[in-house]
């Protein structure tokens, strides 16, 4: 056997070696990137939105006053303000697909988003909710009081006193509205409340 035959014959096993090296690492880095991807959560939406569906009932515009009343006996009639909002009343009936009780968080546990048609989704700044406990596979209602300023539409309370002109203004504002998102900050709850109001 001369060198190079010993030579050729003494690298095979080396390069037989490192290929499986490289293969052995390959396979081993895949498994942690696996391993790592499962623990983190992968790219699935924390939110769980099967847990507590909804269905659309009714909406419900009250009209605003034209002044308000003076806080206490003392104080004249000039001090009357008038209001500068509206009072849209969103009524949902809600589903508890849970194997628990569930009844609305607090304000500082929960928040509504509109998903605006051409912006996507926006926090609603003025809202309050109620609602009872709504038991385990069964429904129970929802009512969201959503307060829309008449001041940025550079409207008063005055303008809107006959029933068109407070239609044609709601029909304005939630023709850009989709739909709501209410999100359950406690239990990690995203509730689709879906639009009706077309």
């Amino acid at each position: 056997m001369d060198t190079n035959e010993r030579l050729r014959s003494g690298s095979r096993p080396s390069s037989q070696r490192a290929r499986w090296l490289l293969i052995g690492s390959i396979i081993l880095a895949a498994g942690l990137l696996g391993y790592w991807y499962s623990v983190r959560g992968g790219s699935e939406d924390p939110w769980n939105n099967q847990a507590i569906q909804a269905r659309f009932a009714s909406l419900v515009v009250q009209r605003p006053e034209t002044a308000a009343q003076p806080q206490d006996e003392n104080a004249d009639a000039d001090d009357e303000k008038p209001q500068t909002d509206v009072h849209v009343i969103l009524h949902y009936v809600l589903v508890n697909n849970t194997s628990k009780p569930y009844s609305m968080p607090p304000p500082a546990k929960g928040s509504l988003m509109k998903n605006l048609i051409e912006q996507g989704p926006r926090e609603v700044d003025t809202v309050v909710w109620d609602g009872g406990v709504i038991p385990a596979g069964k429904t129970g209602d929802v009512e969201f009081d959503v307060t829309l300023d008449l001041k940025t539409e550079d409207l008063s309370g005055e303008e809107l006193q006959s029933h068109q002109d407070l239609v044609a203004f709601c029909n304005r504002r939630f023709k850009q509205i989709r739909d709501f998102v209410f999100y359950d900050y406690a239990h990690q709850y995203a509730i689709n409340l879906p639009g009706g109001w077309d």
